[in-house]
């Protein structure tokens, strides 16, 4: 059985550059055409909506989409409108955003929200932004490029000479072959530094430590019993710092780092899928390029330290999922709850 497309939500400010602009989608119009949302709720200030009476300009380029998608249909929510008059106000649009997403969230608790993070004012796309990276439910932020690839220098919509249905009718972005000029940016690394930052600003307070807390220098001489440990995992918690410091050999934090770069990978699994930049049974092949000169294709897969030599191979190697079982049996069998803390007991 094949497996089932999650719904999606669109939420979208509209700008002076939607629904298209210079015979080229906006950004609202582009995220619709390529993700596809089953629905779709815009946000729209005054201005905008002002504009959208006058000549039904966000519902008449869905239809156009409708058109050029045979079977694609998305619902239109009843739009958020807004009498604000200041679009340039970073506090106006906090709270109404995050309500609007919630209630999104909560009535459609199994799709996933498509945010728009390039129409509307500098302000808001820094709002949705951050919001998009700290919601604790399925969103997924999205930035289209300029189709100029610099600032637009074409007549925006809200011009009084712009011809919505010339645009439309001319509109490249529907032609077959055009680019997609969607992008996810992986606001995820903002959101893990964030969350390191409020873990070790927890740590210090649990464990009463009385100097700043900064990576690589060793903690206060207050801790309480059993917290440096803890301490040492978000102190050197990737690789750089552990060559940098050398901790003692079965220091807790080579393992935290491990385990931090596996979650990075299983997070990038969830967000870019299989294939492509992620591929689940790679081997080890960079490191066997520079042996005696540039060799490239040369790949090694993991093996037990059994004692027996193995060259590295010509062809790649995939990994099988069974080798990753055999891994996790042995380390849990060499754990250092069997070893009395022995961690040079564990498998490479």
């Amino acid at each position: 059985m094949g497996k089932t497309r999650r719904e999606t939500i669109l939420f979208s400010c509209l700008g002076s550059t939607d629904p298209v602009r210079g015979e080229h989608d906006g950004a609202m119009l582009h995220i619709a055409r390529h993700y596809k949302p089953d629905r779709i709720l815009w946000y729209m200030t005054k201005e905008m909506r002002l504009m959208a009476e006058k000549d039904n300009r966000y519902v008449l380029p869905i239809e156009y989409l409708k058109k050029q998608c045979p079977g694609y249909a998305p619902e239109i929510l009843p739009p958020c409108c807004d009498e604000l008059e200041d679009a340039s106000d970073f506090d106006a649009f906090y709270d109404v955003f995050e309500e609007q997403l919630r209630s999104l969230s909560r009535k459609y608790p199994d799709a996933e929200i498509l945010v728009n993070l390039s129409s509307g004012t500098p302000q808001m796309k820094t709002t949705l932004a951050l919001l998009s990276s700290t919601l604790q439910f399925p969103i997924r932020a999205i930035q289209v490029k300029n189709f100029e690839n610099r600032s637009g220098t074409t007549e925006r919509t809200n011009a009084k000479t712009c011809d919505l249905e010339y645009e439309l009718e001319l509109n490249e972005d529907a032609e077959p072959g055009a680019p997609n000029r969607c992008s996810e940016p992986k606001l995820m690394l903002v959101q893990r530094d964030k969350q390191r930052a409020q873990i070790a600003s927890l740590l210090r307070r649990r464990f009463r430590q009385p100097q700043p807390f900064r990576p690589g220098i060793p903690g206060g001489t207050s801790l309480r019993r059993g917290g440096q440990p803890v301490l040492d995992c978000v102190r050197w918690r990737n690789a750089a710092e552990l060559r940098r410091d050398k901790p003692p050999a079965g220091n807790p934090a080579y393992i935290a780092c491990i385990a931090d770069n596996l979650s990075a990978a299983a997070d990038r699994r969830e967000i870019e899928g299989e294939g492509g930049t992620f591929v689940r049974n790679l081997p080890l092949s960079p490191i066997f390029r520079h042996m005696n000169g540039e060799h490239g294709g040369f790949s090694l897969p993991p093996y037990p330290q059994d004692g027996i030599l193995r060259m590295p191979q010509k062809e790649d190697a995939p990994i099988p999922a069974a080798r990753y079982a055999d891994v996790e049996r042995e380390i849990k069998a060499a754990s250092p709850a069997k070893t009395g803390g022995n961690l040079a007991q564990l498998p490479a």
